[in-house]
């Protein structure tokens, strides 16, 4: 394991925090994000609201995909669920067992192709 982090007191963390100037804003509301930017955030806060029980049952996604999403989260989740009953684990085991699987899907190819419905945006997996 790595060496212990020292305790910092309440007060030597917020002189850091104004020395460095960090600031904690926080998720902004809907009525805050850019016009230009709104409709990609509004579909990133649709994904994150999506449960994986209602995720797994849509019949709109290619079912190869569903599959292979699901096939990948339960690994993750079997992975998960061995690291935390292993005593002795450190954080890079924990990152390079959970980080692959979910950085994986990033070195995959896509196309995004533009439908001719309404300039919308369609989003196909090879």
């Amino acid at each position: 394991m790595g060496p212990k982090k020292a305790k910092r007191s309440r007060e030597e963390m917020i002189d850091w925090r104004e020395e460095f100037q960090v600031t904690f804003e926080g998720p902004k509301r809907p009525k805050y994000w850019p016009a230009k930017y709104q409709h990609h955030f509004h579909v990133i806060r649709d994904i994150w609201a999506t449960r994986y029980d209602d995720y797994k049952t849509r019949t709109d996604i290619d079912q190869r995909i569903l599959k292979d999403q699901t096939r990948r989260v339960k690994r993750m989740c079997e992975n998960a669920r061995r690291l935390r009953s292993d005593i002795n684990i450190n954080e890079n085991t924990w990152r390079s067992t959970v980080e692959d699987i979910v950085f994986d899907r990033f070195g995959e190819e896509v196309l995004w192709l533009v439908s001719p419905i309404a300039g919308l945006n369609v989003l196909n997996l090879l």
